[in-house]
C-alpha cells in the first residue's frame, strides 16, 4: 500500500520538460484546507476553491455521480504524440481531482495546464484533444504573447482573421483569436487521437492543414530569443497592519515598492478562493482600502492578497477584525 501511494505521488516526466502531476499528487502536495474548503494553490500564484461535492449547485450535470480525473498514462501519451518542438518550453500539467469553483473547465496558465475531471470517465480521445489544445495556449502565451503585435498581425493575415470586429477576445468562443490559435495548434501538431473529429471548433474557417504557410509560421516561433521570462513561485507579500480594521498597506518582499514602475495589479480573495476585488496599485493608492468590488467593506475574516507586475508576482494574507 505504501509503495502504491509513492507511485501515485511521483510526478510523471512529460515531453520536453513538462511534468505531469497526478490527481493524488495534487491532493497531497498542492492543496490546503481552509475553513472546511479545499484550496488548490498553483505554482503561478493562483488559488482556486475546489468543488468536492458532485451535488453542489455549481455542477449542473452530475453525470454518473462522481468526478473522474484524467488518466496520467493517457496524458503522457498525448504529450508524446505532439509533433511540435517543445525543447525551449517547460511547465506543469495538473490533473485536478475536482473542478475549480470559479473556473470549471480545463485551462492553461503561463506555464501550467489544469485538466479538470469529468462527471463521466474521460475517454482517451477527449484527453488528447483537451491537452493538445491547452498546450497550444501555453505556446501562444510564451512564444507569441499579446504584446507581439507584429507576430499577431502576421498570424491573423495567414489565418484570414484580420477583422477585429468579428475576431476579438470577447467574441463567441470559436471566434476568439487565442482559441483559434490553440485549435490550429491541435490540428497541426496533435496526434491522431487529438484530431479524431477531423475538424476544429470554428468549422467556418479554413482547416489549418489546408493553409501551407501556417505550420512553418508556428515552427518559426520556437526560437530561444522569443521565450518570455517567467518567474515562479510568487514571492511573499506583507500587509500592514495585520490584523487590521481598515486599509491594508502593501509591502512587496524582495523589491523596493516603486509603484511608478507598474502597473501592479492587486487581487483580493476570500477563504473560498472567490475574487472579491481587483485594483491597480499606484503611488497614490499603495494599499487596499478594505472594500469589495461593490464598495462595501469586506466582512471580518482572513483574505489572500496577490500582486502581479513587471513579470513577477507576490502573495500574502491579512486578517480583518470586527
Amino acid at each position: 500500500m505504501v509503495l502504491l501511494l509513492l507511485i501515485l505521488l511521483t510526478p510523471v516526466d512529460g515531453l520536453a520538460g513538462f511534468t505531469i502531476h497526478s490527481a493524488e499528487e495534487v491532493l497531497e502536495r498542492w492543496t490546503v484546507r481552509e475553513a472546511g474548503v479545499l484550496i488548490f494553490e498553483s505554482p503561478e500564484g493562483d488559488r482556486w476553491a475546489l468543488v468536492t461535492d458532485i451535488q453542489d449547485p455549481v455542477i449542473q450535470n452530475p453525470g454518473l455521480g462522481d468526478f473522474f480525473p484524467a488518466e496520467p498514462g493517457h496524458v503522457n501519451q498525448a504529450m508524446d504524440a505532439l509533433s511540435f518542438p517543445l525543447d525551449n518550453l517547460s511547465g506543469d500539467i495538473f490533473i485536478l481531482p475536482y473542478p475549480r469553483r470559479e473556473l470549471l473547465p480545463s485551462s492553461a496558465g503561463q506555464r501550467s495546464v489544469y485538466l479538470s475531471p469529468g462527471v463521466i470517465p474521460l475517454n482517451e480521445t477527449r484527453i488528447h484533444a483537451l491537452l493538445t489544445h491547452e498546450i497550444g495556449h501555453i505556446v501562444h502565451k510564451t512564444l507569441l504573447p499579446d504584446w507581439d503585435r507584429v507576430g499577431w498581425e502576421k498570424y491573423r493575415n495567414l489565418r484570414g482573421i484580420e477583422d477585429t470586429r468579428t475576431y476579438r477576445a470577447n467574441a463567441d468562443h470559436r471566434n476568439r483569436p487565442h482559441e483559434i490559435f490553440a485549435e490550429d495548434f491541435r490540428g497541426l501538431f496533435g496526434g491522431t487521437l487529438a484530431n479524431y473529429s477531423g475538424s476544429i471548433e470554428n468549422s467556418y474557417l479554413t482547416p489549418p492543414w489546408d493553409l501551407p504557410d501556417l505550420e512553418p509560421f508556428y515552427r518559426s516561433l520556437n526560437r530561444s530569443e522569443r521565450i518570455v521570462s517567467y518567474r515562479q513561485p510568487p514571492r511573499p507579500l506583507r500587509g500592514y497592519p495585520n490584523p487590521t480594521r481598515g486599509p491594508v498597506g502593501i509591502k512587496l518582499v524582495g523589491v523596493a515598492l516603486d509603484l511608478s514602475g507598474g502597473p501592479f495589479d492587486l487581487a483580493v480573495f476570500d477563504l473560498r478562493g472567490r475574487l472579491i476585488t481587483r485594483q491597480t496599485l499606484s503611488p497614490a493608492t499603495p494599499a487596499w482600502d478594505g472594500s469589495m468590488t461593490n464598495g462595501a467593506p469586506a466582512p471580518s475574516g482572513m483574505y489572500f492578497l496577490r500582486v502581479k507586475g513587471n513579470g513577477d508576482s507576490w502573495q500574502g494574507k491579512v486578517l480583518i477584525t470586527p
